[in-house]
């Protein structure tokens, strides 16, 4: 045993002694020193300092000492990229709180997490990093250390890859790699820093990222000069947090912020959150007084790109928020100013609020108002506007791409809580006023249109950058009778808040125009900037007693509120229909009924009043795509009241408090029904259209129809409405609500429901010939009602569901096999849907 061990000690001693000979790895002889900065390499000094090599431009970041182990704000935005994958100019990518920390030759830079919080007072708070370690995101080599102790970092690999934030999304193996455009791979030889801007508080990094891919599937879009790469320029910004004693104020569900989510550690509450909402640091200078100025006020800076013909409007819109601010105690807290042309900043910079314009060949939106916030305090240390001119372009010039988007537009809002497609409806809106009008609009008409369009866009993204959310019950604000009184919209606005998403105003023909859009923000605006902005008190009980005094009178008219969590955009998630865009009114189905038979009365004579000799018929194509596309949204607005139910986020005790939860009345329910048999369902439905089927002819463009046939596929547009609410009436979330609120409330039962439904989509023609666009709803029907009742479908459908789609498929058979044939189309339809019914249950 002793030989044994004496051999292993000096086959380890050998070991030891040879490891011992391998000299150290060498430090890189081309690496930057301090002593050669100025001589190799050119200096930027900033927040940060960096040393680009004057020969190869290798980047270098010099760190002090007192910058190790502090935290920083990174932030990644997009500064120029593609609309099909939503890395637009001006985009928001990421904000984190990074660490720098020396590892002995190397320095980490790793990710803190803030979404903890741990009392300091409690014990608990000693464990407070347990099971919460940062992320190391990156690391750079310490290529040389002065006597002062900063260290000079080679930080290629950090700011030149994906490293501290991924840019390239994964892509999902299941699916077809012919569906969506594909960014590629990062091709690092060809990604290099752009430019690199260094502040006193700020450092600014823009990179081009390349991407490649040689043999793309499905192309990037005109905007995309060669579908094989990508350039993407991304700024990485690191930023001094804020070192002031700026209080955080905390998130409460009757009122809509912008929060960063933190959870209380150490709370025994059922709701342990302390949500810090978005806002700036505004500080009266003269506290208590009733009214003050700011300290420093809020700064909007117009970027020079603005059109000159816009700028007034723009700033005059943005200034209407001051009105607000006096709610919050604050005179004057917002200031505009315009961006000198030859100004030496550029409007990436943080330090400056910059509204910025892009005229993009296509963006997903008409405006986009992102935040830049310290995570621990939700202090709003920058923001951006970014305002797309093509939407404007389209209004005025009539862009005739816009014409097949429309074909798209019945989904607005169906895929995406954020609503991309509201630039798209905006062009919509205008076009929809000009068709609507008596010779269209005049010159005077459309130059108020655009410039409300105009105060409802900025004030509504200037409410973003402000802190505040989406309110889509904003519209709810005033009855159909006051939204077509001139006085009242001008007195009053035509919303509660600016926030909400508007289907334009528009006066039925005759009558006076009353506003088309607000113009400042509306009562909920106020209420909000004041609970968001207004002084606190000091004392920590007094100051919770009074922003619940503020928050206590969310039931008064005017301040409910809900965004896109909320909405009944999509039917998975959504409950309650009164928070919804693009309705209108506290009585959104009169609303929509008024809008639907203004549409169907109007849109007959639409060849008459827009027709004009040596012109194509691409502009009556155009008013056919827009109106029956606000018919068609109009219509969705409908559907939700089916199957809904109101909401009350009112606290426990509050004044004017109702139950949380409430079905909605029969009635109401039996009503919106109604209204879609009428319209939707019906025989003749979009009859109104039938007259403008000849003329619908696209204008030639170059090769543009090429593969596409250029006939109008009116069945297929009429389908499309009615199996998009088909969607929602049969959707299993809609289905099983129904059937769960029976047991507290619901006087609509599945069975009539359902019942209501099959009458509307069969009795009309039940004893007559069946027109082509209802045997495809019927068709559609009789599938969807299959699916139900088929238990080995695959659909998440409860079992009263399924029993009440097989009774309502077993009624049809016996409906249809009574049914009077008028024609040999109709026989052969209804045959086929015997047939398919009787096969899919399987009937002898």
């Amino acid at each position: 045993m002793k030989l044994l061990y004496s051999w292993s000690v000096l086959l380890f001693a050998v070991l030891l002694v040879g490891c011992q000979q391998e000299p150290p790895a060498a430090a890189d002889p081309e690496a930057l020193k301090f002593a050669e900065i100025g001589e190799r390499a050119d200096l930027s000094e900033g927040y940060f300092s960096f040393a680009r090599l004057k020969d190869t431009g290798e980047l270098y970041m010099v760190v002090q000492p007192d910058q190790l182990d502090k935290e920083v704000l990174h932030l990644v935005t997009t500064q120029d990229g593609l609309a099909v994958n939503w890395t637009m100019r001006g985009g928001y990518q990421a904000k984190r709180i990074l660490r720098l920390r020396r590892d002995y030759d190397k320095v980490i830079f790793e990710q803190i997490n803030t979404q903890y919080y741990f009392d300091p007072d409690s014990p608990l708070s000693k464990s407070a990093e347990a099971n919460l370690p940062p992320s190391v995101l990156a690391v750079a080599q310490i290529t040389d250390e002065n006597d002062d102790g900063a260290l000079l970092l080679k930080v290629a690999p950090v700011f030149l890859t994906e490293a501290l934030h991924q840019i390239s999304e994964a892509s999902d193996p299941a699916a077809d790699p012919a569906s969506t455009f594909a960014l590629g791979e990062l091709n690092s030889d060809k990604t290099r820093l752009k430019d690199l801007r260094t502040y006193p508080e700020n450092i600014d990094l823009l990179v081009n990222y390349v991407y490649e891919n040689p043999k793309p599937l499905v192309s990037g879009g005109p905007g995309l000069t060669d579908d094989r790469v990508v350039v993407l320029v991304v700024q990485h910004s690191l930023v001094k947090l804020p070192d002031n004693d700026f209080q955080p104020r905390f998130e409460d569900p009757r009122i809509g912020y912008f929060t960063d989510r933190v959870t209380d550690q150490t709370s025994h509450s059922p709701t342990p959150y302390r949500d810090p909402i978005h806002r700036f640091n505004l500080v009266k200078k003269n506290p208590g007084a009733e009214l003050s100025d700011p300290v420093e006020p809020i700064v909007f800076w117009l970027e020079n790109t603005t059109p000159l013909e816009h700028r007034e409007t723009i700033k005059d819109a943005v200034l209407t928020w001051n009105r607000a601010f006096e709610s919050a105690g604050f005179t004057n807290a917002i200031e505009v100013r315009i961006q000198a042309d030859d100004a030496e900043w550029d409007a990436a910079d943080i330090r400056y609020n910059v509204l910025r314009w892009t005229a993009s060949n296509e963006s997903p939106w008409s405006g986009y108002g992102p935040r830049f916030t310290d995570p621990r305090t939700g202090q709003i240390v920058g923001a951006d506007i970014m305002l797309e001119f093509r939407w404007l372009t389209s209004h005025l010039a009539d862009d005739r791409d816009f014409s097949q988007s429309q074909l798209l537009d019945l989904h607005a809002g169906a895929s995406s809580a954020s609503g991309c497609q509201l630039g798209a409806y905006r062009q919509s809106q205008f076009m929809v006023a000009r068709s609507l009008a008596d010779g269209g609009l005049d010159a005077a008409a459309e130059s108020e249109l655009v410039k409300q369009s105009l105060y409802d866009l900025v004030t509504h993204e200037v409410g973003h950058t402000l802190g505040l959310n989406h309110n889509f019950i904003g519209s709810h604000y005033l009855s159909p009778a006051q939204l077509s009184d001139p006085d009242m919209t001008k007195k009053q606005g035509v919303t509660a808040s600016v926030m909400d998403y508007l289907t334009i105003n528009f006066a039925a023909p005759g009558e006076q125009q009353p506003n088309y859009y607000p113009l400042e923000p509306g009562v909920y605006d106020h209420w909000a900037i004041e609970f968001g902005y207004s002084e606190a008190l000091p004392g920590a009980d007094a100051e919770q007693k009074r922003l619940q005094a503020i928050l206590g009178r969310s039931n008064e008219p005017g301040l409910a509120f809900g965004h896109d969590a909320d909405d009944m955009r999509r039917s998975s998630s959504g409950i309650d229909p009164r928070f919804m865009i693009f309705d209108h009114s506290s009585d959104p189905l009169v609303y929509a009924s008024q809008r639907i038979a203004l549409i169907e009365n109007r849109l007959p004579g639409v060849v008459e009043r827009l027709a004009q000799p040596g012109e194509s018929w691409q502009e009556v194509l155009d008013a056919y795509l827009n109106l029956t596309g606000e018919w068609s949204r109009q219509i969705v607005v409908a559907s939700r009241w089916v199957g809904g139910m109101r909401m009350d986020r009112s606290m426990q005790g509050q004044e004017g408090a109702q139950l949380p939860l409430q079905p909605l009345p029969k009635a109401r329910q039996q009503q919106a029904m109604q209204l879609l048999s009428e319209h939707l369902f019906a025989p003749e439905v979009m009859a109104f259209a039938s007259d403008l089927y000849p003329y619908l002819q696209e204008q030639r463009r170059g090769f543009d129809l090429w593969n596409r046939p250029q006939d109008p596929k009116v069945l297929g547009r009429t389908l499309a409405v009615q199996t998009r609410v088909l969607d929602h009436l049969l959707h299993p979330a809609t289905l099983t609500r129904i059937n769960d609120t029976a047991l507290y409330g619901n006087d609509y039962s599945l069975t009539e429901m359902l019942t209501d439904l099959s009458e509307g989509i069969f009795n009309a023609d039940m004893q007559s010939a069946v027109n082509p666009k209802r045997q495809q709803l019927q068709r559609e029907y009789i599938e969807r009602l299959i699916v139900i009742a088929d238990v080995d479908s695959g659909q998440p459908y409860d079992h009263i569901s399924r029993s009440m789609a097989l009774s309502q498929l077993l009624d049809l058979v016996e409906q249809i096999d009574k049914a009077d044939t008028a024609d040999l189309a109709t026989t052969a339809h209804r045959q086929a849907l015997q047939h398919r019914i009787e096969t899919a249950l399987d009937l002898d």
